[in-house]
């Protein structure tokens, strides 16, 4: 029953029910790649975020803009190797989100800890303290 609504809520040409799809943990998987693929950043970014949007389909997201870098940069589901990737991130709060993410390795962190951003290099050192 409610997987038939969010089915049809995927399908909603208001981008708000679409977004509340995404990042929903009950959507389907096939809804989740369905919108992988829309038009609106945020609704991207917010399949990025969901921690059971595929990880073949994580990975896809990687090439795409800032937004959807930084919901993929908090989403534990996304592999350690990649999440080492976006530790190199040009944008600063998608490091720093890497920083945060309870899936970075140590050694990701211990990467992070000499960023140049003090933000992300105070958050990297402090996850490795409590580690």
């Amino acid at each position: 029953m409610i997987e038939e609504k969010l089915i049809l809520d995927s399908q909603s040409e208001d981008m708000s029910i679409r977004w509340a799809v995404a990042k929903n943990p009950k959507t389907p998987i096939d809804v989740l790649i369905k919108l992988s693929k829309d038009n609106i950043n945020l609704v991207r970014a917010l399949v990025a975020t969901n921690e059971n949007t595929p990880t073949n389909i994580l990975i896809k997201l990687f090439s795409d803009e800032k937004i959807v870098r930084d919901g993929l940069s908090g989403n534990s589901s996304v592999p350690s190797k990649y999440l080492n990737i976006l530790a190199d991130d040009i944008d600063k709060m998608v490091r720093l989100r890497v920083a945060q993410n309870k899936s970075t390795s140590k050694k990701t962190l211990q990467k992070l800890a000499n960023d140049i951003s003090k933000d992300v290099s105070i958050c990297a050192k402090t996850r490795l303290e409590n580690a």
